[in-house]
Parts: C-alpha cells; sequence; structure tokens
C-alpha cells in the first residue's frame, strides 16, 4: 500500500570482553534496522561501538647481530675465551616489554535504496568510521647494538650453542630504560552511488561512482630515554625463548646510576 511505512530492528548485540593483565572489560555494542518509507524507497542503517584495553607483557630481543665484539674474557672457566665469542649471535636489545594499548572504534552506515520503476534501481552507501588510540611502551633493555658501547664489555661467564650466545653474564653491561607514548587517529569516509537500469529485457545498464579518503593523525609522541652505565646484564635464553629470564645487576635499581640518554 502506498505511503506504508514498515520499521524493523533487524539486531542488536552487546558483548563484552576482559582481560586478565589490564583488569578491564572491554564493551562493544552494534545495532542494525531498516525502514521502509513507501513502496518504492527504504533505508538501512548500521552503528557499532567498541572499546578494547590491551595489556601485553613479555621479553624480545630486537633481532639478533654478530657484529658487535665483546672487550675481553674475565671468567676463571680455562676452557673458554674471548676468542671463541668472535663471530657468534648475541640479542641485540635484550628487553623486559610492557605495552598498554587503549582502542575505541565507533563506524557507521547507512544505504538508501529507490526504485522509481520496476525496472530502475538507485542506491547510495554512506560509510563513516572512526579509530582512536593510546599507546604506551615501557622497555627495561640491555645495549647489544651500539658497537662502541659492547666494545667496553667483559663477559664474565657464556655458553654457546651452535653460532648463538645463548647466556651471557657482562657485570658492567649497559642498561637504557624507555617509554614511548603515542595518540592516534583515524577517520574514514566513503560514498558510493550505484544506478542500475534495464532498458529491455537483453540490455541492462549500471553505473557506479563514488569516493573514500581517510585522515591519520598521530599528534602526540613522546619518547624518554634514561641510559645506566656499567650496571650489568646476564641473560639467558637456555630454555628456550618462552623461558628467558633477563637479570640486571644491583645498580640497575638505583635511581643515581640513570641519566637522561
Amino acid at each position: 500500500m502506498a505511503g506504508s511505512v514498515i520499521c524493523v530492528l533487524e539486531t542488536v548485540s552487546v558483548p563484552f570482553g576482559y582481560n586478565d593483565n589490564s583488569e578491564e572489560v572491554d564493551p562493544k555494542i552494534s545495532l542494525l534496522a531498516s525502514k521502509q518509507l513507501s513502496d518504492t524507497f527504504g533505508a538501512l542503517i548500521s552503528i557499532s561501538h567498541a572499546e578494547r584495553n590491551v595489556v601485553d607483557e613479555g621479553n624480545s630481543t630486537v633481532r639478533w647481530s654478530s657484529a658487535e665484539p665483546f672487550a675481553s674474557y674475565i671468567g676463571t672457566d680455562a676452557n673458554k675465551s674471548l676468542a671463541e665469542t668472535d663471530g657468534k649471535f648475541h640479542p641485540r636489545i635484550p628487553r623486559y616489554d610492557s605495552y598498554t594499548h587503549t582502542i575505541e572504534r565507533t563506524g557507521a552506515a547507512i544505504t538508501l535504496q529507490f526504485q522509481p520503476t520496476d525496472t530502475t534501481d538507485i542506491v547510495l552507501d554512506v560509510l563513516h568510521s572512526k579509530h582512536s588510540a593510546t599507546r604506551n611502551e615501557v622497555f627495561m633493555q640491555g645495549v647489544g647494538n651500539s658497537a662502541g658501547i659492547v666494545a667496553g664489555y667483559n663477559v664474565r661467564d657464556y655458553e654457546i650453542a651452535g653460532n648463538t650466545l645463548v647466556y651471557a653474564d657482562i657485570p658492567n653491561a649497559t642498561l637504557r630504560a624507555e617509554n614511548r607514548y603515542d595518540e592516534l587517529s583515524t577517520d574514514f569516509n566513503q560514498i558510493t552511488l550505484n544506478v542500475e537500469h534495464e532498458l529491455s529485457d537483453k540490455l541492462r545498464v549500471n553505473g557506479l561512482i563514488g569516493t573514500s579518503k581517510s585522515e591519520h593523525n598521530n599528534p602526540i609522541q613522546n619518547t624518554v630515554i634514561m641510559q645506566a652505565d656499567g650496571v650489568g646484564l646476564a641473560w639467558d635464553y637456555r630454555g628456550g625463548h618462552g623461558d628467558t629470564i633477563l637479570t640486571f645487576g644491583e645498580g640497575a635499581y638505583d635511581a643515581a646510576s640513570w641519566v637522561m640518554g
């Protein structure tokens, strides 16, 4: 019947997630609805919003390198020597790392459909989405990627597996503490218009035109680095990457050891 109005709420979804590390509840909500305004015109709309809090903690090596030789071997094991460590791979930046990531995503889409005749179909799609996030990265790490610094390292003990120093105790190693903070956002918009018309039973014309634009912003990106020289580090990968142990010297826990890097 001409002029009739039909509104259908298709779906509503409100799931929640929980992150053990962040101890935060992450809500999500989505809505999908359609409305027929007349026999020839209708609309469909969808809206969604999600929030997520992620805390990821672990360790990493930031790859391995064999390009930085040590200064001396000062251990007491007669079967070991500095020459044996030459050319062996060691972690570039052995570190404990912590990432805290907060994310908000909002999206909306609307579709308008117009059928003035049985042979003509006009569809307009409009999409908008926004992604906002903050990211905080904290690292406690040894310096293994600076030839100048590593050249002064004295190795007290080590173990080699294949061509890799899977364990090393360096009492005068340099440490760095790094904290990076970012605020980020991305806005995306897209519009498309599709027109389809049947000229006859054997001939159909279909036209599509559209535009899209994505804008990314990272207005805040701050990094603070502190350095403690000669305080000591030992890494131990002998149990596999999942059982990594990084041990820092006592000076690492003395505020007087640290200066701005």
